[in-house]
């Protein structure tokens, strides 16, 4: 995990503080705070398509013509 360095003002670091929950960093105590959650949640994509949507229709002739695509270029590496 990659840290950086930021610099608040002593307000802005008691307010920061008095948010943060018990056992909670700082950094998902701002992450809260802006709505940004940090763990993907799976569950939360449940429902995004229906079945027969034009949207997953759509996504599913892009994969396949990427995966048709990436087809070939394995065959003309290997031909190669």
């Amino acid at each position: 995990m990659t840290q950086k360095t930021i610099s608040l003002s002593e307000k802005a670091y008691k307010e920061l503080k008095k948010a943060k929950k018990k056992g909670e960093s700082f950094s998902k105590t701002i992450l809260r705070i802006l709505g940004i959650s940090d763990n993907a949640d799976i569950m939360s994509l449940a429902g995004t398509f229906t079945e027969n949507s034009d949207e997953w229709e759509q996504i599913e002739q892009i994969l396949y013509k990427n995966r048709i695509d990436d087809n070939d270029l394995d065959i003309e590496e290997i031909e190669e």
